[in-house]
């Protein structure tokens, strides 16, 4: 059985580790990242089932990989903050 795969996009490492945490105490992989430029490079690479973002990244409030999220069908959430 495979095991389901999910996208963090955050910049603050606390939030990311909860919210990691608790995605991989009911069963997920996951992968964070803290930058636009980061996720991108990831998803050419990856396919995650869901990812959560963060609206401001290290790089700047751009919505690229939001934008590719959804092209690609990629369920996600965004977060503000």
């Amino acid at each position: 059985m495979r095991v389901p795969l999910a996208l963090i996009m955050e910049d603050e490492y606390l939030i990311a580790s909860d919210i990691a945490n608790g995605l991989k105490d009911v069963g997920f992989e996951v992968a964070c990242g803290a930058s636009e430029r980061a996720a991108e490079a990831w998803l050419d690479d990856n396919k995650p089932d869901i990812a959560i973002v963060d609206i401001q990244l290290l790089d700047g409030q751009q919505g690229t990989t939001a934008g590719r999220l959804r092209d690609l069908d990629i369920p996600y959430s965004i977060q503000a903050g």
